[in-house]
């Protein structure tokens, strides 16, 4: 969750100190032997193992790695604990696959749909009853290179608060 912890610390920086849960659940998916390893170490040790494969389903096919319907469960047990809690608005940060199959469940996608394309890396979404609305990609950028934390002061007005 590092990169995740990195987004969250940026978020906050932006909004002010928040109460925070680290969700071990949370985590990426877990591809067994094939965790850390580079395309080509992939491909070296494990040639073809991805070929034929719908992009992002390879992520499940690792030897002793987590396995789609595995993963999806233990993100959909988080989100029903997220939507039972009483507090009116909770920030969920989470970077890659997991982000992918969060927006999935909840807009009810499959496998497939929830891994097709390639979302952006300066955006935030908003999840909402029966639907995933995209809000704003970043409109600065960090010292770095690295897009900087932004906030969407209302969905209406969907404006970034951006400090280039």
């Amino acid at each position: 969750m590092g990169r995740a912890q990195e987004t969250l610390a940026l978020f906050l920086a932006e909004v002010g100190p928040l109460a925070v849960i680290d969700d071990d659940r949370l985590m990426e998916v877990g591809m067994g032997a094939l965790d850390g390893m580079d395309d080509v170490e992939i491909e070296t040790e494990y040639p073809g193992a991805r070929s034929g494969l719908m992009p992002g389903a390879w992520f499940f096919h690792g030897p002793g790695g987590e396995r789609f319907a595995d993963f999806a469960a233990r993100l959909d047990a988080v989100m029903a604990e997220i939507a039972a809690d009483p507090a009116p608005q909770k920030v969920i940060v989470a970077r890659g696959v997991v982000s992918r199959v969060i927006r999935g469940l909840h807009a009810g996608l499959g496998m497939a749909e929830a891994l097709t394309g390639s979302p952006p890396q300066d955006a935030f979404y908003a999840l909402e009853p029966g639907d995933v609305v995209r809000l704003v990609e970043c409109c600065g950028k960090a010292a770095g290179g690295r897009s900087s934390a932004i906030l969407c002061r209302s969905k209406a007005q969907r404006r970034c608060n951006a400090n280039p």
